[in-house]
């Protein structure tokens, strides 16, 4: 027969109208247990102080377990035990989602497989859903058994235990479950006790969870300073034998083993360079003779080594050699990994792409033989920087001066032999193209793209906000519109009501005013009388203030008659579709307003890069700078003009980058009177005089190698 639990007890015999007491040794104050009830024939105070002994033990248990600095399973292993023996139940389970992906993954349970959710997959799914349920919801929750609808995928209880849950509290974020298997049948108010105890020890195992979280953290940032440090050391210098020192010294402090170990192949012998916490290797030692020959047997092997114990799957070669070396250093852990010249590329059928053997990487651990996953990471981050700093040290030191001598024997074979004829005809036939390149003068000219824009244009701004509810510019564009013409008509319902507001309070406050001064005319103290001025001062400035906040409403109301502020066309297209009956904002640009007459002009968008051509051509010469210019709607003509002026700021109109603009003049009669057109497309030609053939094919090839390459040395 089971034990009635601990918090059946106190709740069968405590009364909630009596005294409370307080759960101490906490740092989280946990909710008060009630008196005990007394019966009409006494109170057995003994049970209940030795009830509430239990209950502070059981807590003090678990605080101090949560303190203690565990590990997360033993913790969990202690604090469900515990929690479960306490409420007599028949199983429970920790519920937890850690890497924060939104699925919670089970953490230690007591007898859940002992109930329906062992092998039965509905019940599991719905078993699921209703833990995400109140996971969502983040309130301790009691569930009867067998609750929700059998057999469909809806939240539900499928077990015939009573499930009590508490949620796990990790910055105001429900982090995870802790669920119990009770028997049904008690009370409500049993029933509320249990959940009112769980979520006590859930208050406890969320202070743990807040701890790890923050012994992590600090565990990260110590092992990022670590590996910044090992990073800045093994790329320090390019000396192999200095390399491989740091290698074993700065690695050992990052994997957190015993003993690290630096082999290097050279001739195709394994050799040791550097041992952790060694300064010189006595290689005529057998213990290293051993460690070198194994090594050179899993290096062959190009398998990485992993023992602890078990060599089950090694192969004889290796397995008789291993046992030989850990024999002599007693080692309860080896790992044996090859570093290799690059990274092996993944999935490489042949062996002739693979990267060559450079060494290899030996960790050994002298008393624990437990190989985890932390070790195993921390192991392949210290190998993949290891083999790339030793690729770069061997490289390094087994050239010298290779590029120098093999760039001189290049040049020096064309001039060997029966090639020298050869090789003078194919020199001169080059000397004659660089004297023509260098010598041979042709037009330089700087290409820019620009647009066709009247001298003279008017944008018209929305002054206010509003909604556009008439337009009075005709759909045709050839009809003109005279200056202060009414274009369009704007509404602004806010800006009307505020109009209306404002006449009211005028209206009442010239009302308060002629109340005052007829107050003044009525025979009252001194007092009175200073008091009624001052309201009547008050009134008068008040009714100013009004007036004057109504004249600027009144002048905003004006401005929604948008009005044309020149003679001119309008330009933009379908004005109508684009603007009636939508709202605009103030500041925004309504429509464009141009007057033909006033001429033509070319706005071109000069490149940065070659604005320094274009500056030098107009300050070497006095004339006027050609501008050679073709419409895109009309390629087969070429028109004249010249350039008046460049803007000095630079700015991103277009895919060339920073780009200046500049104005180009030109006769308007070279032009029909149909291709006049606003915003036209142009391709233009500055004319900067005339240089070197080859200054004018590759000027920008040879800039910008001057630019890449000018600091580099």
């Amino acid at each position: 027969m089971k034990h009635q639990p601990i918090i059946d007890r106190s709740i069968t015999e405590l009364d909630s109208n009596a005294e409370t007491s307080q759960l101490e040794n906490r740092k989280i104050v946990p909710e008060r247990f009630e008196s005990p009830r007394l019966p009409a024939d006494g109170v057995d105070n003994e049970l209940i102080n030795r009830t509430r002994t239990q209950i502070r033990n059981l807590v003090s248990e678990i605080g101090d377990l949560a303190k203690s600095g565990c590990e997360s399973r033993e913790f969990w292993e202690g604090f469900l035990v515990r929690t479960t023996g306490a409420l007599a139940s028949d199983g429970g389970a920790v519920w937890l989602d850690e890497s924060g992906s939104g699925q919670m993954e089970l953490q230690y349970h007591v007898n859940l497989d002992q109930t329906c959710l062992a092998e039965n997959s509905a019940a599991q799914r719905r078993h699921s859903l209703l833990l995400n349920k109140i996971r969502e919801a983040g309130e301790p929750t009691l569930v009867p058994a067998n609750s929700g609808v059998p057999g469909d995928d809806s939240p539900g209880n499928p077990t015939d235990k009573l499930l009590i849950v508490g949620p796990l509290i990790l910055n105001n974020r429900t982090t995870g479950l802790v669920e119990i298997f009770q028997r049904p049948g008690a009370g409500p108010t049993t029933q509320r006790g249990y959940l009112r105890f769980l979520t006590q020890m859930c208050e406890i195992a969320s202070d743990f969870l807040k701890s790890r979280r923050i012994q992590n953290f600090g565990e990260q940032q110590a092992l990022w300073n670590q590996l910044d440090s090992f990073v800045r050391e093994i790329h320090q210098g390019l000396d192999p034998e200095q390399t491989a020192y740091v290698i074993a010294n700065e690695g050992r402090r990052i994997i957190g083993c015993d003993r690290v170990s630096v082999v290097l192949v050279k001739g195709g012998r394994c050799q040791i360079r550097a041992v952790s916490g060694l300064d010189s290797i006595e290689r005529r030692a057998e213990q290293v003779k051993q460690l070198q020959t194994l090594t050179a047997a899993v290096v062959r092997a190009n398998e990485p080594l992993w023992y602890n114990g078990d060599d089950t799957d090694l192969p004889p070669q290796i397995e008789k050699r291993l046992h030989e070396y850990v024999d002599k250093s007693h080692a309860k852990m080896l790992a044996i990994i090859p570093l290799t010249s690059r990274p092996i590329a993944p999935k490489v059928d042949s062996e002739s792409q693979r990267e060559r053997i450079i060494g290899a990487l030996i960790v050994e651990q002298l008393k624990d033989s437990t190989i985890e996953a932390a070790l195993r990471k921390r192991v392949d981050v210290v190998v993949g920087h290891s083999q790339m700093a030793m690729s770069n040290a061997i490289e390094h030191s087994s050239l010298f001066l290779m590029p120098v001598w093999k760039t001189l024997g290049k040049l020096t074979q064309p001039f060997a032999g029966s090639r020298l004829p050869t090789t003078l005809l194919i020199v001169g036939i080059l000397a004659g193209i660089a004297a023509f390149f260098a010598l041979f003068p042709y037009p330089f000219a700087l290409s820019a793209n620009g647009q066709l824009q009247p001298r003279i244009q008017n944008e018209v701004f929305a002054q206010v906000s509003g909604i556009l509810q008439e337009i009075h510019v005709s759909p045709d564009e050839s009809v003109p519109v005279r200056k202060d013409a009414i274009l369009a008509r704007m509404e602004n319902n806010d800006l009307m009501v505020q109009i209306q507001n404002l006449e009211g309070q005028i209206s009442q406050t010239n009302e308060q005013v002629s109340k005052f001064r007829r107050a003044q005319s009525e025979r009252l103290d001194r007092i009175d009388n200073i008091m009624l001025d001052g309201e009547l001062l008050k009134s008068e400035e008040a009714l100013k203030s009004l007036k004057r906040e109504l004249d600027l409403k009144r002048e905003m109301a004006d401005n929604l008659m948008v009005r044309s502020p020149a003679d001119g066309f309008v330009v933009n297209w379908q004005v109508r579709q684009n603007l009636l009956k939508r709202p605009v904002d103030r500041g925004q640009n309504l429509m464009t307003v141009v007057d033909p007459k006033g001429g033509w002009q070319l706005e071109l968008e000069i490149p940065e890069r070659r604005i320094g051509h274009l500056r030098q051509r107009m300050n070497d010469s006095d004339q006027p700078l050609l501008v050679r210019f073709a419409l895109v709607s009309h390629p087969g003509s070429e028109f004249t003009g010249e350039l008046l002026r460049i803007d000095d700021k630079l700015e991103v109109y277009s895919d060339e980058g920073n780009c200046a603009k500049a104005i180009v003049s030109f006769r308007n009669d070279q032009l029909p009177e149909d291709l006049l057109k606003s915003g036209t497309r142009i391709n233009a030609q500055l004319q900067c005089g005339t240089r070197s053939i080859g200054f004018v094919w590759f000027h920008e090839l040879f800039e910008t190698v001057q630019t890449t390459c000018r600091y580099w040395f």
